[in-house]
């Protein structure tokens, strides 16, 4: 018994020993490692200056419209007959998209025609009568025959007269050729004023007609235009966006009935803060990204609203392209998200910002050369987001440092452990 007590006491000191001695030696390597890291420098990553594109962007939802959009109403208020297209559908100029009930303008034409018919007959009568009235109408006759008597009358009167004054026949005779001529003379009168009254009022009801022909003629011009604005067409070639009425809809003068999208040019109507908007010019380049489109478009802005809301501070902008940008059909309305290219650097030094260190009024790099590292003091240009443009100081190819910047100095070893020389 004493045997097996004293067999694993022996056992645990040996283990003690050995944990003791693993301890020991896993410390004299740590502070060998240290000093070795020491020896080999700074650790730090590289980067290799290289020509790349720098694009300074802001980003915006925006939604498609058609540049050239109609809104459709009818002229009239009359019952729909017949839709004949619906919405969606694509319609050629001149394409009628609905009938409406003429049946009323088709019977007042009717009416008005048989009208002019009868009036047409009636004034050709007058106008003719009035045309050949002294020389054909009874009373304009008579008044001719009577005038020729009274003629006949005055001239025996006068020779009366003579003859009476050198007394070569009685008074009675005189006075009595007199007495007829004054008689003739006012018969002549009455029948002249009463064939007078006559061919007025033959005038008048010739001028009536003519008056009444005209507005009949008015009524079916109009009726005609009528008959002509039941049909609904299209103005133009396009996609029927909207249509607001059914069969059997009383369709009413005035009230929007469809809306008709051209399909050869597009806006996008963008939302653009006051900030952004000095950014923005007639001409920036817009990247535009559409849904269910292949590719992106590139467009262009053609319009800047020139107020902003004065409560949201924002603007609206409008950028165009056409039809053949696209791959497939546009839906009017959808929402798109739009890229404006506010500045742009087409090659050159490019470098993460976050590998530049600033030293009061000015700003460097470490160069590597070697296994060590100089400052090198640098001129940047446009910087966008973590990307920033170097104007002067560095050339492609040179290795800068990219981590560690701040125990960094100008002449430090380095020590390369992940980066173009790794080590």
């Amino acid at each position: 018994m004493k045997k097996k007590k004293v067999f694993y006491l022996i056992i645990i000191a040996l283990v003690f020993v050995i944990i003791v001695g693993l301890i020991k030696n896993i410390g004299k390597n740590k502070r060998g490692l240290k000093v070795s890291n020491s020896d080999l420098g700074i650790p730090t990553e590289i980067e290799e200056v290289k020509l790349s594109k720098l694009i300074e962007k802001i980003s915006y939802l925006g939604t498609i419209e058609s540049e050239n959009s109609v809104v459709l109403s009818p002229k009239i208020t009359s019952e729909i007959n017949e839709l004949v297209f619906k919405e969606g559908d694509m319609v050629k100029e001149g394409d009628i998209i609905a009938r409406l009930d003429d049946s009323q303008f088709i019977a007042k034409l009717n009416t008005a025609l048989q009208k002019i018919e009868t009036l047409e007959t009636s004034y050709a009568y007058l106008s003719k009568e009035v045309e050949n009235y002294y020389e054909s109408n009874p009373s304009a006759k008579k008044v001719e025959t009577v005038e020729e008597n009274f003629n006949y009358l005055k001239n025996e009167a006068e020779k009366y007269k003579t003859l009476y004054e050198y007394g070569a026949i009685p008074q009675s005779s005189y006075d009595k050729i007199e007495h007829e001529r004054n008689t003739v003379q006012n018969q002549l009168e009455e029948l002249k004023a009463m064939s007078q009254n006559t061919y007025n009022k033959l005038t008048h009801e010739k001028d009536m007609a003519s008056m009444q022909l005209k507005e009949l003629y008015t009524m079916v011009e109009e009726l005609s235009l009528s008959l002509e604005d039941t049909t609904i067409q299209a103005p133009m070639d396009g996609r029927i966006r909207m249509i607001d009425y059914s069969t059997g809809d009383l369709a009413i003068a005035g009230r929007p009935f469809a809306v008709i999208d051209g399909i050869e040019n597009y806006v996008v109507r963008v939302q653009v803060s006051e900030k952004d908007l000095s950014k923005i010019n007639i001409g920036t380049k817009v990247i535009v990204y559409i849904t269910g489109q292949d590719n992106a478009i590139e467009a262009k802005v053609t319009n800047i609203m020139p107020d902003v809301n004065p409560v949201t501070r924002i603007g609206e902008v409008k950028v165009s392209f056409t039809a053949k940008d696209v791959n497939k059909d546009m839906v009017i309305g959808t929402g798109v998200q739009t890229e404006f290219i506010v500045d742009e650097m087409d090659e050159g030094l490019v470098i993460e910002t976050a590998f530049i260190k600033d030293l009061e009024n000015r700003q460097i790099v470490y160069v590597l050369e070697d296994n060590y590292v100089y400052e090198r003091e640098i001129k940047t240009g446009l910087v966008v987001e973590n990307k920033t443009q170097v104007l002067e100081g560095i050339k492609e190819g040179e290795k800068i440092a990219c981590k560690n910047l701040t125990k960094l100095y100008d002449g430090a070893k380095v020590y390369i452990f992940q980066g173009v020389d790794k080590k």
